[in-house]
């Protein structure tokens, strides 16, 4: 334990140039980004200022789509992100995710590191459900201009030492469509 937190604050300390507070970085009120940190139940950053993962990027329109750390383990973070116009920051939103439950849908707030396309304005979300990677879940969304549609999502709940691969795979373990 007592390395992992060495390691965690030796990330934090030797955050790249451009790592910024959201406020900073984006133009958005703080009170608006910490509302979304509440609503998303999010447990990192410190309450120093939530950090920037990275810089925003072209949503569409006129829209920009920001990344903000919200949790952390041991091996693996999750971001929630937000779209917003940068003239009119104090709009912006919380963007939930379709997954796949029981016979319907839930959505989530944040994503196991996520992987934004700008060209395609896809994401890919990978979670491991432990260290090998012989389990877990992945995602892809497509944006529709609104908000991100799921297009497809694997699992594979049996940690049996074989790697979950299902970007290379992506016939294996699929469940959605």
């Amino acid at each position: 334990m007592k390395r992992v937190m060495l390691l965690l604050t030796g990330l934090v300390a030797c955050s790249p140039a451009w790592a910024k507070t959201v406020p900073e970085a984006s133009g958005l009120p703080a009170a608006v980004v910490a509302a979304a940190l509440a609503e998303a139940d999010c447990s990192w950053p410190p309450e120093d200022g939530a950090v920037v993962s990275r810089p925003a990027r072209p949503l569409g329109e006129a829209l920009m789509l920001l990344e903000i750390p919200c949790w952390q383990a041991a091996y693996q973070a999750g971001s929630i992100l937000m779209a917003y116009d940068p003239e009119a920051p104090e709009e912006a939103r919380l963007l939930r995710f379709p997954v796949p439950d029981g016979d319907g849908f839930t959505e989530k707030p944040s994503l196991t590191f996520p992987d934004y396309n700008p060209e395609t304005r896809q994401i890919t979300s990978l979670h491991r459900g432990r260290g090998l990677g012989d389990c877990g879940s992945a995602g892809r969304w497509q944006w529709t201009g609104e908000a991100f549609a799921l297009q497809s999502y694997w699992e594979k709940p049996d940690c049996d030492g074989k790697l979950f691969a299902p970007f290379s795979a992506p016939e294996a373990w699929r469940v959605y469509p």
